[in-house]
């Protein structure tokens, strides 16, 4: 018997021609050709002829189907592009819960899966918010600039009494699976770049039910000084709000910070109403004004972060299968005040080296 690389073409063409038109036994072909019974099974793994008369009628003439039945039917898989519109606007989902919405548990979640990719639909990156315009990057250089002439390496956590903001989080009752959903993704054609379903939501914008609005505030060495929860805000409320907390917070900061009442919020309107300054001028504050659309030169956005992630996994870690409302603002404003001091006090010292990747980066945003 020769070997499998000696054999000549022809020969391998004729033992094909044996096999697949006289339809003979491997065995019957080694011993017409003279080829082992492995190398005869090797080279007819490949079919010389795939002629249409090979697919032989079945029943009332219906071509017999090559390959594996799909698993899909044509209605169950238009069942599963309603769905995906219908879920997508909504937020954020997983293939888990459109299979369970659409009622097909006996598929798997990678046939669906495969079949919005057959379709078209991949899970992309969804497109963020915020763009930085022209503008906004020659004030970011200047107010970098600025800080690096006129200012001390202390500056960020001796001279600035704390941080302040507020922020929100959407109440879920089953906050578990919430959790396990991946977010900052969406099920959506290439093409889809911009439509309705297909934009990633902001912290305050999110797929209905109740949201928990909690105002907060940061300090060097002091580590979380305020955490409030709110209703509503509005320029009249925020300055009862001010009357009401500030100068215990101020009091609370005097440790190792400069007597200078001077603290950072962004620009929101109700934050920086006529009343609301009025009121901050009566107790000697002052505001450090930071340009706008820059979260990443207020060190609290990064504490909201730890916060946001720090809510999905205990709800996780803890199987939080269900959650009132108010259960959910307690755990907020635990979880908040348990933040440890110590990340507070790294995150704060980090502003030194924003300042100077702004300068280096002409104003672009920052990975903070």
């Amino acid at each position: 018997m020769s070997s499998y690389a000696f054999i000549s073409p022809e020969r391998k063409a004729y033992a094909r021609l044996l096999r697949e038109r006289e339809n003979l036994s491997v065995r019957e072909v080694a011993e017409l050709t003279g080829i082992s019974k492995s190398s005869v099974s090797r080279i007819c793994r490949t079919r010389l002829f795939r002629c249409k008369e090979k697919q032989i009628s079945i029943g009332e003439g219906q071509p017999k189907q090559r390959g594996r039945p799909p698993k899909l039917s044509a209605r169950q898989k238009r069942i599963v592009l309603n769905e995906l519109k219908k879920t997508r606007s909504y937020g954020n989902f997983s293939i888990r819960n459109l299979r369970t919405k659409c009622e097909l548990h006996q598929v798997s979640e990678r046939t669906i899966s495969r079949f919005l990719n057959h379709s078209g639909y991949k899970f992309y990156q969804a497109r963020k918010k915020g763009l930085l315009f022209q503008r906004d990057l020659k004030q970011r250089m200047k107010f970098a600039k600025d800080i690096k002439r006129d200012r001390r390496n202390s500056f960020w956590t001796r001279d600035i009494s704390f941080y302040f903001d507020a922020t929100a989080f959407h109440h879920k009752t089953h906050p578990r699976q919430h959790a396990r959903t991946l977010t900052g993704r969406v099920w959506r054609k290439k093409s889809e770049g911009l439509a309705m379903g297909c934009t990633a939501k902001g912290r305050k914008v999110g797929s209905g039910g109740r949201v928990v609005r909690i105002h907060a505030a940061i300090s060097y060495g002091h580590g979380v000084v305020l955490a409030k929860p709110y209703r509503k805000l509005s320029g009249k409320r925020f300055t009862k709000f001010v009357k009401k907390e500030f100068p215990a917070v101020f009091d609370k900061c005097q440790g190792n910070h400069s007597n200078a009442r001077l603290f950072i919020q962004d620009g929101d309107p109700s934050q920086n109403s006529k009343r609301a300054i009025k009121a901050l001028r009566r107790m000697n504050a002052t505001i450090m004004k930071i340009p706008a659309r820059s979260p990443d030169l207020n060190p609290i956005e990064n504490i909201f972060k730890i916060l946001g992630d720090k809510l999905k996994n205990d709800a996780i870690d803890q199987n939080i299968e269900y959650e009132t409302l108010k259960a959910f603002k307690r755990r907020v404003v635990r979880t908040l005040l348990q933040i440890p001091r110590e990340i507070i006090d790294k995150t704060i010292a980090s502003m030194n080296k924003r300042i100077d990747e702004i300068i280096r980066r002409k104003g672009e945003r920052l990975r903070y």
